[in-house]
């Protein structure tokens, strides 16, 4: 493989102790709306983007509200968590800051809005660190596909050969190592019934960012996983 150069960062379990936020978001925005049972629609939602899921909720439960609308009352709910509350991962600090030292290119792809990523990333002070951010809603399909990582590359004039995913979930995971991408797996609590799959599709899989050793030992690691 040649030399890492890029990196194409996930934000929610990997940057930012989100997942909590969205693991239940849809399934509490149908309770709120006088939805009983809303079934397995947390499941349903996890690979997909933010209006990808709203177009989901939409079809199957037959709100009255408009996609829009729906769109814009959760980002409302949501919005004031990342502007104030939520915190970063132990220890990912360090990783992103020893990256941006060594030279690397980064972009941040996510199923979040761009507004509140970048509200959490000033509030920590690592905007700078960060070209772009670029949304499943951007590429119009969820992280199952592998569009969102392959547009971050041509966006950073990136082969994907020379690009590291970092990723917490198995569907951006799989996806991504699909179309031949290096992968860094980083365990989220918020979903440890998929752990071993994970770590086992991974190049390198971190339990947690304390792991960190500096980008030279990172890189190291992955020439022996791919000579």
């Amino acid at each position: 493989m040649k030399e890492i150069g890029y990196i194409i960062w996930d934000f929610d379990g990997t940057i930012a102790d989100s997942m909590n936020v969205w693991v239940r978001s849809a399934s509490n925005y149908l309770r709120s709306k006088g939805v009983k049972d809303p079934g397995d629609i947390d499941t349903m939602a996890r690979p997909k983007g933010l209006m990808e899921t709203v177009l989901l909720m939409k079809r199957h439960f037959e709100l009255e509200e408009t996609p829009q609308q729906i769109f814009d009352e959760i980002c409302e709910q949501t919005g004031e968590l990342y502007r104030h509350k939520i915190a970063l991962k132990e220890g990912v600090e360090l990783a992103i800051r020893d990256m941006a030292e060594a030279g690397l290119s980064m972009c941040i792809a996510t199923a979040s809005t761009p507004e509140h990523v970048w509200a959490a990333l000033h509030r920590w002070g690592l905007a700078e660190h960060f070209d772009f951010i670029i949304t499943c809603d951007d590429v119009g399909v969820g992280k199952y596909s592998p569009l969102i990582y392959q547009q971050a590359a041509e966006r950073m004039n990136a082969e994907p050969e020379e690009t590291l995913v970092i990723e917490d979930g198995l569907m951006g995971i799989l996806s991504a190592k699909k179309a031949g991408f290096a992968i860094l797996g980083v365990y989220e609590a918020a979903i440890p019934e998929k752990t071993a799959e994970c770590h086992a599709a991974s190049d390198i899989y971190f339990s947690k960012w304390s792991q960190w050793q500096g980008f030279d030992a990172l890189q190291k690691k992955l020439c022996e996983v791919f000579r």
